[in-house]
């Protein structure tokens, strides 16, 4: 998902959200732990590798929301803080993908889980 080659995160997305559709026993709890782990940056790295890994991040968040894998309201409470985390940042390029799936998720939930995220983080 970090990848960043023209048109390769759209592909991996799509293959990935139809996969997790076809695949319910796909664990998204798990899938989601790998996705940070992997694309959340940590340490000190440039402003591209960051906005390479934000994006392969946020990417995947959007395919386990479009295959309708999310569910859980915990486990939605924790994507959305984590993403909200991403729009906190300054001079990120990707706040604006971020934003558009954080908006895609909230829209799904009620005002109390919304408040939660507010509140956590």
């Amino acid at each position: 998902m970090p990848s960043n080659r023209k048109n390769a995160r759209q592909g991996f997305s799509v293959a990935l959200t139809e996969l997790l559709i076809k695949f319910p026993e796909i664990d998204a709890a798990e899938l989601y732990k790998y996705n940070k782990e992997i694309n959340f940056p940590s340490g000190h790295i440039s402003h591209k590798e960051a906005r390479d890994m934000y994006t392969g991040f946020i990417f995947a968040v959007s395919c386990l929301y479009r295959s309708k894998r999310l569910t859980e309201t915990e486990f939605c409470l924790q994507i959305l803080a984590d993403v909200f985390q991403i729009l906190l940042k300054k001079k990120l390029t990707v706040k604006d993908i971020a934003f558009k799936i954080f908006l895609e998720i909230v829209d799904d939930l009620d005002q109390q889980d919304l408040e939660k995220v507010v509140e956590n983080s």
